[in-house]
């Protein structure tokens, strides 16, 4: 049974159709609003088993009766946690997907029910028309018959001539209305025609969208059948557990076990004896002696009534909108005390904003005020008013250090600092800083206070830097014996002779305090060109070399977020299809036809001529490699011949392989000490793969490594051959393709010394994820982590480090980037970025790396290269035209950076 056979019920399809997608709507509504009552009972729950939890004996208790209630938390416990897996699948696997696809059936319905509705239409009024004509040939055929009848032979000649005329007439106009009653036949029969043509295929769709909806809703309920009973497990298996452990309490147990722990303890009490005044005071006093001094407070500091103000003035701002108390930091000066929230402080008179104004006009006072702003950096978290009245002090202390031309470093350097300590959250807990409401100031594109800024906060750095070796030392000197001594001379001659090693520790310095500067110049909205005007001058000041100067010019220009414009639509359009039409030649149709048809269909164009296969050929191999969709033992045959296609242009023929092997095996000092490095790294790679021979392996990379002195070895290219091997299968023809694939996708500057194809790919990286994920991006940069952190695995070995154990995941990687080049790499890193983006926020550095890092462990507890992998890296739009772009900017940054240095 098909649609097909009554199409001319359309609009009663239509409307069951419509219907179908209501039933959608509802199932979806009822997931959601259940999603939501799951979350908001598992909340509650997890409120009262945190209530019940302080009101239960301590898990020190050894009696079973402590037990038996420590085991009902824990189920209590495991039921929240298998509700959060349950209602965390209701919305991925349920919810989701239900939105996904009512978005899709009812947009594909409506567009197939319009153009149903109007061939209908059509096919209706051509019906009206003809049964219109009808009746009007009928009704004149009428009166011609009965004006026949009229015409009698016993009347005169007059009224036989009057009525003949008549009955010619009508019998005219008769013949008229049925030559237009055949025209409306024909058309009528001619838009039927095409009706029948069209309204099948209509038909034929809109069956499958009624076949899709029902089997869609059919895996939808399984899915929460399969869900709900796996949490239905979880919680029988927690509570047979705790069944279990409550039918061992023994009430004789539990009070013997009192009863010896009671008895234990001394309850005895003690005779005293009595202690006069005097031998007590005297005691007193022994003791005091003993204990440390505290230190001394500073009175005049303490007395001093504009550091007063000020501290309660900030104080009053600071309060935590948890108002807990504060504690003493580490980080906090022993000599300024900073008193917790009191009710005094509830609210503040306005004279004291009024005499805080006055003294932020004296450079003194502004002084104090970083001081004392500096010290109250743990209490960070401010209420939303609060921020904004500490926004409008520290503008208009900004305002009047402009006006008074005040250049003093150290204050302008606290301002920067403290902007992206405090800040304020918004319901959603995204947090606002200080440097968003006050990054309007006019101050901040003023360059020399900024070159002025970061001088001062080298300096400091060098300082404590050097403060802090010397005190190391001389901890270390106090227990050295006579080889320590010796030791430490020994450590120290290398430096009498070593020239330049303080300005190479400037440097250092002045590059980890401009990196934290250029941080502070993005969020306070300093221009992109004033920025990198600062960048320059800094680094010409310290000479700072070429490449680092470089560095710092790329993370500025890593965080502009807004992508780069697109070419207008029709433009692309127009260019995508003269494209064709060279590609394709005279074979246009047959080229354009091959995104509809199967990969089996494809291949049997192939056989059709040689011609064909010539020109067919390898878009076939690429269509298929991209999507897939073949039986496994086509598979394996065919991806061997896909990518040895894809390779053949840039493939060497004249290269005797087995002649070079001979000679590495007959000379092994033709790679010197490279040998030793391979036979390293081939025993680090693919253990145990049953498609690896570690000899050939190494064979492989030596006699490349001999063949390209240029690159030689670098470790990273044994996943390379590695993976090459294990789909080819043959040690010549890997050979041959190794050579083809590092001159294809220009590797060499990958490998070489330097690197420097691969700082171009970090560049690249730091701005896709700048453009595709700003959130992640924004942390990155507040943690202190770019591309350069995590990524070299990504390009060097094109994740075949992460992906060894799991080849089928990573041929696949690589049929992409065979058709793709390095996009599809960069498509893959997006993807993975965003799949971890609700780890990565939020978290430490070293849980970042850590994760980002370690990604075959799965550490964050998520299978990243899972079986949707590919289909995530198909989905990230990163168009070539970008990375070139991309490239472009990142290839002027370098001119820049060495032009200024010469």
């Amino acid at each position: 049974m098909s649609y097909t056979e009554i199409s001319d019920q359309f609009e009663t399809i239509s409307s069951n159709l419509k219907k179908g997608s209501q039933v959608i709507s509802a199932l979806c509504n009822f997931f959601k609003n259940y999603k939501k009552l799951i979350d908001t009972y598992n909340q509650q729950q997890s409120k009262l088993c945190d209530t019940l939890v302080l009101e239960f004996p301590k898990e020190g208790n050894v009696d079973t009766l402590s037990t038996a209630l420590h085991s009902f938390i824990s189920f209590l416990r495991k039921q929240n946690q298998s509700q959060l897996v349950f209602s965390k699948n209701l919305q991925l696997d349920i919810i989701e997907p239900l939105e996904l696809f009512i978005n899709h059936f009812a947009t594909s319905t409506a567009t197939l029910s319009s153009q149903g509705a109007a061939e209908f239409k059509e096919l209706t009024k051509c019906k009206d028309r003809l049964d219109k004509s009808m009746n009007k040939y009928i009704q004149a055929s009428e009166i011609a018959e009965k004006s026949e009848k009229l015409i009698s032979v016993d009347d005169s000649k007059e009224k036989q001539e009057k009525a003949l005329k008549q009955f010619l007439g009508n019998r005219a106009m008769a013949n008229k209305e049925s030559d237009r009653y055949m025209i409306a036949c024909n058309k009528m029969n001619g838009r039927l025609d095409e009706y029948n043509s069209v309204m099948p295929g209509i038909m034929q769709c809109l069956q499958q969208n009624e076949v899709g909806r029902i089997h869609f809703l059919k895996y939808t309920l399984e899915k929460y059948g399969k869900h709900y009973l796996n949490y239905h497990n979880v919680t029988t298996e927690s509570l047979d557990d705790m069944t279990k452990i409550l039918s061992n309490v023994n009430s004789d147990i539990d009070i013997r076990v009192l009863v010896d722990r009671l008895k234990s303890k001394s309850s005895e009490i003690t005779r005293t004896e009595f202690i006069t005044y005097e031998k007590w005071k005297e005691t007193n006093k022994i003791i005091e002696e003993t204990l440390p001094k505290e230190e001394e407070t500073n009175i005049e500091e303490l007395a001093d009534p504009n550091y007063e103000l000020i501290r309660t003035v900030l104080n009053y701002l600071t309060q935590d909108i948890m108002r807990r108390s504060i504690e003493s930091s580490s980080d906090s000066d022993a000599s300024i005390d900073i008193p917790a929230c009191t009710p005094e402080l509830e609210e503040l008179d306005q004279g004291y904003f009024t005499k805080l104004s006055n003294i932020l006009r004296t450079s003194e006072g502004r002084t104090l005020f970083c001081d004392v702003l500096e010290h109250m950096k743990h209490r960070n978290s401010l209420t939303a008013d609060k921020i904004l009245q500490l926004a409008a002090i520290i503008n208009s202390l900004l305002t009047v250090i402009m006006m008074e031309n005040d250049k003093d470093p150290m204050v302008f350097s606290k301002i920067i600092v403290s902007s992206h300590i405090f800040y304020t959250e918004k319901e959603d807990g995204k947090r606002i800083y200080l440097s968003n409401y006050i990054a309007s100031h006019m101050i901040w594109n003023d360059k020399s206070r900024w070159i002025q800024a970061i001088d001062y906060t080298t300096q400091v750095k060098i300082s404590t830097d050097k403060t802090s070796m010397q005190r190391i030392k001389s901890m270390k000197r106090k227990n050295e014996g006579l080889f320590g001594t010796i030791k430490t001379l020994a450590n120290k001659l290398p430096m009498v002779f070593q020239k330049g090693g303080d300005e190479q520790t400037d440097k250092s310095a002045g590059f980890m305090v401009m990196t934290q500067f250029s941080f502070h110049m993005i969020h306070l909205a300093v221009p992109l060109e004033t920025a990198n005007a600062i960048i320059m001058s800094f680094s010409q000041k310290i000479n700072l070399d070429a490449d680092r100067t470089c560095v710092l010019l790329a993370e500025l220009q890593a965080n502009q977020r807004n992508s780069l414009k697109e070419e207008a639509p029709w433009k692309v359009s127009k260019k995508r299809r003269e494209k064709e039409r060279r590609k394709w030649g005279e074979i246009l149709p047959i080229g354009l036809a091959l995104k509809f048809l199967t990969q089996k269909e494809s291949f049997n164009l192939v056989l059709v001529c040689k011609h064909w296969k010539l020109r067919l050929y390898p878009t076939i191999i690429k269509k298929w490699l991209y999507k897939g969709g073949l039986d496994e033992e086509f598979k394996l045959k065919i991806r061997t011949k896909a990518w040895t296609e894809l390779l053949k242009d840039d493939m060497p023929t004249s290269i005797d392989y087995i002649a070079l092997l001979n000679k590495v095996v007959a000379e092994p000092t033709a790679i010197n000490e490279l040998e030793e490095i391979i036979d390293m790294d081939v025993s680090r790679c693919y253990q145990n793969h049953p498609h690896i021979i570690p000899q050939v392996l190494k064979n492989l990379l030596k006699t490349y490594a001999y063949y390209n002195p240029e690159i030689g070895y670098c470790q990273g290219m044994n996943y390379i051959a590695g993976t090459l091997y294990i789909q080819i299968q043959d040690e010549e023809a890997t050979f041959r393709s190794l050579i083809s694939l590092v001159k294809r996708f220009k590797m060499t500057n990958l490998f070489i010394n330097d690197l420097p194809k691969l700082k171009q790919f970090f560049y690249q990286m730091d701005r896709l994820i700048g453009i595709l994920e700003p959130e992640v991006h924004e942390y990155f940069k507040e943690v202190g982590i770019s591309s350069g952190h995590f990524s070299s695995p990504w390009f060097i070995t094109l994740f075949a480090s992460h992906l060894q154990n799991k080849t089928e995941i990573l041929l696949q990687i690589w049929d992409l980037f065979l058709i793709q080049g390095w996009k599809a790499i960069f498509k893959a890193g997006i993807s993975i970025i965003s799949r971890l983006s609700k780890e990565i926020i939020g978290s430490r550095f070293e849980d970042i790396m850590q994760v980002l890092t370690s990604l075959s462990i799965n550490i964050a507890n998520i299978d990243v290269f899972d079986g949707e992998f590919i289909q995530r890296v198909k989905m990230v739009k990163i168009s070539d035209a970008l990375l070139q772009d991309l490239e472009f900017e990142y290839e002027n940054l370098k001119i820049r950076a060495a032009e200024r240095k010469k």
